[in-house]
């Protein structure tokens, strides 16, 4: 007969009722209902059972060391126990880091095809069409061209004339080894009048013509609106003046 049937027995044969088993021992009816049934995995607390076992017995007032010996392989250890509790640690770890991954993986999965869906969606519609970078940047230098432009008209009398159309400021840079300038407009502007090497001007938007005098033409590259002006249409040495009829859009 296993353990708890015979402690059963013995409370039985002496007359003692599960309540006055309660009040003598302290256990809780139900406590003492698992040990009599012998299921002590059921306990609150299993590392405690050869303690309960004990007490029981001490109640009943019989040996509880005889009782222990003899079904010592009944009673579970606290290191089984430990043990057992350890190992099932671990396994509800491992069930979780199981479950973890699969979640993982399905999102990645139900990622992976959605993209695939975009994808298709995309090459059908041309959603995703490769836009060039520089597209921007010779949108905006065609503007520049229709903005602004430069023309030579004619060199008479060592004076060149060049017709300016723009709807921008007008900036007149000199570039060189330094020669004596003298820069005016027809507003009685005078923005130079002196040795000049490198040097931007910028002038006024009243004015609707600008007049240059350049000492010695050899020295120095003029540039309108960084539009660098053609030295083979004027003479390159000498002094050389330049005439600027502005038309503003």
């Amino acid at each position: 007969m296993r353990l708890g049937p015979y402690l059963r027995n013995i409370r039985e044969q002496k007359g003692i009722t599960l309540r006055e088993m309660e009040e003598r021992s302290l256990i809780r009816r139900d406590i003492i209902q698992i040990i009599e049934s012998g299921r002590f995995e059921e306990l609150p607390d299993n590392s405690h059972t050869k303690h309960l076992v004990r007490t029981y017995c001490d109640a009943l007032q019989i040996d509880s060391d005889e009782i222990i010996n003899r079904y010592g392989d009944e009673i579970p250890s606290k290191e089984k126990v430990y043990k057992e509790r350890k190992e099932n640690k671990v396994n509800k770890d491992l069930q979780y880091l199981k479950k973890t991954i699969y979640a993982f993986l399905t999102i990645v999965a139900i990622l992976f095809i959605i993209w695939l869906v975009l994808l298709q969606i995309g090459s059908q519609g041309d959603y995703f069409r490769e836009s060039k970078i520089y597209d921007q940047v010779e949108t905006d230098t065609s503007h520049n061209e229709e903005t602004f432009s430069i023309k030579l008209n004619k060199v008479e009398d060592k004076t060149a004339h060049y017709d300016v159309k723009t709807a921008d400021d007008i900036k007149i840079t000199l570039k060189g080894d330094g020669t004596l300038v003298n820069i005016t407009d027809d507003e009685d502007h005078t923005y130079a009048n002196e040795a000049v090497e490198d040097d931007t001007f910028l002038i006024d938007n009243d004015a609707s013509q600008v007049f240059v005098a350049i000492e010695d033409n050899s020295k120095l590259s003029v540039f309108v609106n960084d539009v660098k002006l053609e030295e083979d249409e004027v003479q390159k040495e000498g002094t050389l003046f330049y005439q600027f009829n502005i038309e503003r859009d």
